[in-house]
């Protein structure tokens, strides 16, 4: 899904950005959709220059949907510090709104990672 949208002939980055997100938060059931939205936009509301930069961001979807499905493969951490400060500041923020698994989860991420 995620490959099919950047190779689309014709797409502009913004449009193929556009379409990311919305595959990523359809993709995704029993979390607020303001939260997958602001999760996206930790990775993507960066300016991308060139398509390999759109390919390498679209490539961390499956690890956040691990994430969220609590199943990341800690073998191969693929978020630097800074992006794990920024899920930690964002499952923070939303706390009251999330599953208690899901918080206690993506948070023993974050300080396991010292980056709170």
């Amino acid at each position: 899904m995620v490959r099919s949208r950047l190779n689309s002939p014709g797409t502009e980055t913004e449009a193929k950005v556009e379409a990311l997100r919305r595959d990523f938060v359809s993709s995704i059931k029993g979390v607020p959709e303001e939260f997958l939205e602001e999760l996206f936009l930790i990775f993507f509301d960066k300016e991308i220059v060139s398509a390999d930069e759109l390919a390498e961001r679209a490539n961390l979807l499956p690890d956040l949907v691990d994430l969220i499905h609590e199943d990341l493969d800690d073998r191969r951490d693929p978020f630097r510090k800074e992006d794990w400060h920024q899920i930690g500041e964002l499952v923070s923020e939303f706390g009251t709104e999330l599953d208690e698994s899901l918080l206690t989860y993506i948070m023993g991420k974050v300080v396991e990672r010292r980056a709170l």
